[in-house]
């Protein structure tokens, strides 16, 4: 997954050495028909962390490349977590300013794009939710930048498992989680 695996590792590399590498991303997540793809928001998360698109060399995944010379940076993840610095350096490093917290408790719940994953009664969910003042956004189809003050705002998240949730290294401490599958 892009928000949670292989931009972490841009934005560690950006921040121990800015400006000095290039970074090479599959072709897919860089043409123009993916642009305003909603969920490959990959140009608008560059912006945020200020790295500029000139710095992105994207490759065809059917062809041999050969490189002088390449840095590769591991996983930020083991024992299936992300490390916790990783995490704060994705929320210190962002250039989305931070908003005043909402003052009242905000309940959010996840809509699923598309006909992935899903659970059997999501209508009878979602109405159980909605009487419980939950707010329902599709994620995936939000600009990055709101998409982070949607999880910044967040005191309860609801989502049935899956990418969605990528977004709660964005969330505040101490935020509630429901999932389902």
């Amino acid at each position: 997954h892009w928000l949670d695996e292989l931009l972490p590792r841009i934005v560690l590399a950006e921040t121990r050495f800015p400006g000095r590498f290039r970074f090479i991303l599959p072709l897919r997540l860089m043409t123009e028909a993916d642009a305003d793809t909603p969920m490959l928001r990959t140009r608008e998360t560059l912006q945020a962390y200020g790295i500029d698109r000139r710095r992105v060399l994207a490759l065809q995944p059917s062809m041999n490349y050969q490189f002088a010379r390449l840095y590769a940076i591991s996983s930020v993840w083991s024992d299936h977590v992300m490390h916790p610095a990783a995490a704060a350096l994705m929320r210190d490093r962002l250039s989305i300013p931070p908003e005043p917290p909402p003052a009242v408790d905000r309940r959010i719940g996840l809509v699923r794009i598309g006909e992935g994953r899903n659970i059997a009664n999501l209508d009878a969910v979602n109405a159980l939710l909605q009487a419980r003042g939950f707010t329902f956004h599709t994620v995936g189809a939000m600009p990055f930048a709101e998409q982070v003050r949607l999880f910044r705002s967040a005191s309860l998240v609801f989502a049935i498992l899956g990418s969605d949730l990528a977004g709660l290294i964005y969330a505040p401490e101490g935020v509630r989680l429901v999932t389902v599958a």
